[in-house]
């Protein structure tokens, strides 16, 4: 039972593609300068939100399972955060390239 929920869930997760995308582009042009933001916050609380219900179910082997979700926060934090400073790196070095080309 557990597998026919889940692939339920897949596949609407995927047949609503479009239409998040559709959701994002109106979130963009209705507030451009405050998107990353509100992107950012949304993610913030599905991440959030999986993590109190991660912990709130577990019952046996609490440490190797607290440990697990430390360890993929530290990872998930590390990412973003080299994403970040390469993404700041480029946007320097686009910066730099085309004031020199004018």
């Amino acid at each position: 039972m557990r597998f026919v929920v889940a692939t339920i869930v897949a596949a609407l997760l995927v047949l609503s593609a479009p239409f998040i995308g559709q959701i994002r582009s109106r979130i963009r042009t209705a507030f451009p300068g405050q998107f990353v933001t509100i992107v950012g916050i949304a993610v913030g609380a599905a991440v959030l939100l999986a993590i109190v219900a991660a912990i709130v179910r577990i019952r046996g082997r609490r440490a190797l399972r607290y440990g697990s979700i430390a360890g993929a926060l530290v990872l998930g934090f590390a990412y973003a955060a080299s994403l970040a400073r390469a993404t700041r790196k480029s946007t320097r070095l686009s910066a730099s390239t085309s004031s020199n080309t004018g």
